[in-house]
């Protein structure tokens, strides 16, 4: 089942079991549909998420597009919504530009349509649901929809966050505290490929439920282990890839010297080294 049918029945648990009083869900835009903004602004629960900006209308992007980015590196405004029991709330929109981002999504731009032209010239197969061709009758190809470019242009470099955290201070949820927030989901992710690749959480063969249950406990453990381990070695600059690759040639064996027997312990390198030294210390 899709995440984002899953998510209400999980926030009400989480709140259940651990009654958090100041809980700020923090997802991607794919997560945070209107109808689980709606569900978390019912239950008077707080969230920051990824805002579509091209799916917005020309009348909110209008004054985003006037801003000037290079004097004030973000943009914060606040929307009134009609929420579903008819309440009308407030629903903040913060806008950061990022000249790294904006390069970024020139040279994806560019590139697109570069490759887009090469198949028209060659007369390639095309896959006709590309946003930048333009289709005349019966679906044939007339050629590249320049307008359609540069309407996107404006949005280079743009990245929005929608929220109902109130700016409550001068030292609290400002748009930079609130954008830092979102960029921490990068943790969230390597952790879903952690599970994923390294422990080969999925498939689950299992079919009873305190067999999935138990599967996925043991995942979660391991992944708590692969966390900390990391966390410890951090000042070490020595990756957890590393780590087991130097830690798995270690070991103990038996030589065999003729009629003679004797066991031997592997000699530990100088990472070796630094890395039992780092985890015995703490």
């Amino acid at each position: 089942m899709f995440e984002g049918h899953t998510f209400p029945l999980a926030i009400k648990a989480l709140v259940t079991k651990y009654q958090f009083k100041d809980l700020v869900v923090v997802a991607d835009a794919g997560m945070l549909s209107e109808k689980n903004i709606n569900f978390l602004e019912t239950e008077n629960l707080n969230y920051i998420v990824g805002a579509r900006l091209k799916g917005l209308s020309e009348k909110i992007k209008k004054p985003i597009f006037l801003h000037n980015f290079t004097q004030i590196p973000f943009f914060d405004t606040t929307y009134k919504i009609k929420i579903e029991s008819g309440e009308i709330r407030n629903k903040r929109l913060i806008i950061d530009y990022s000249q790294i981002r904006a390069k970024k999504d020139n040279h994806n731009r560019e590139k697109l349509i570069k490759k887009l032209e090469e198949k028209i010239n060659s007369r390639k197969p095309l896959v006709k649901k590309s946003k930048y061709l333009i289709l005349e009758n019966q679906g044939t190809i007339a050629g590249i929809d320049t307008k359609k470019a540069e309407l996107d242009k404006r949005h280079d470099g743009l990245k929005g966050y929608w929220t109902n955290l109130k700016l409550k201070s001068k030292n609290k949820n400002k748009p930079l505290q609130i954008i830092d927030q979102y960029h921490n989901l990068w943790k969230v992710e390597k952790a879903f490929r952690m599970s994923k690749s390294d422990l080969q959480e999925r498939p689950i063969f299992h079919r009873k439920l305190e067999r999935i249950r138990g599967h996925l406990l043991i995942c979660f453990c391991s992944l708590l282990v692969m966390k900390e381990t990391e966390r410890i070695l951090a000042p070490t600059e020595i990756s957890l890839v590393k780590t087991i690759q130097i830690l798995g040639k270690i070991g103990q064996g038996e030589v065999i010297l003729g009629k003679l027997k004797t066991t031997i312990d592997s000699e530990l390198g100088d990472e070796a080294k630094t890395i039992y030294r780092q985890i015995l210390g703490h």
